[in-house]
């Protein structure tokens, strides 16, 4: 049996299929979750599992003070949620380099060209991978970059493979200022 195969039986094998999928009733009102869950980093995914956990166990005031830890995350999630809007990206200009084929499991490298040409610095720039088909996984664990200079390019490196032959499309690549803390990203390209 294809485990790899069962985790993405509810996503649509093909960019067509998905993007049907995002035009139908149920997928316009996913859309603002949607929004709320890619502004979070990998820490601020986690922390909101986390969240919902603690939302759970709260809901008994009269036996636990965990509703304490419940208010505390909200305070923090929300904060930094409300926060982004205040690192966009500026004048970031994206590029991307990729190869059109590799061999099966070979690591296929993508390479984000960033530019910037706005006179302040763009600090704690960060990519949110997409979702790779059932068969595709990153090798690369966390791409980002401390800091890019006005006028100065910078690259990013991220690679992936695929464990089978085919065409394989990619979702889009997000770059975004963290905010303090690393929970969420700012409004990204």
């Amino acid at each position: 049996m294809d485990f790899k195969r069962l985790n993405h039986i509810l996503i649509p094998a093909t960019k067509d299929q998905r993007d049907r999928v995002r035009k139908t009733r149920i997928g316009r009102a996913l859309s603002p979750l949607m929004t709320l869950y890619l502004g979070l980093t990998a820490e601020g995914r986690f922390l909101s599992v986390f969240w919902l956990l603690t939302g759970a166990l709260a809901l008994e005031v009269g036996v636990t003070q965990i509703y304490l830890l419940f208010s505390l995350l909200t305070g923090l999630l929300a904060a930094s949620w409300f926060a982004r809007r205040f690192y966009p990206v500026g004048s970031l200009v994206v590029s991307i380099d990729a190869p059109a084929a590799v061999t099966v499991g070979e690591a296929l490298p993508i390479t984000l060209g960033l530019s910037h040409a706005g006179k302040d610095p763009q600090a704690a720039l960060r990519v949110m991978l997409p979702l790779l088909p059932w068969d595709g996984r990153f090798l690369t664990p966390d791409p980002h970059l401390a800091s890019l200079e006005s006028g100065q390019p910078g690259r990013i490196r991220v690679l992936a493979a695929f464990s089978e032959r085919g065409d394989h499309h990619i979702d889009p690549f997000h770059v975004g200022r963290s905010v303090p803390l690393g929970i969420a990203i700012g409004p990204a390209l």
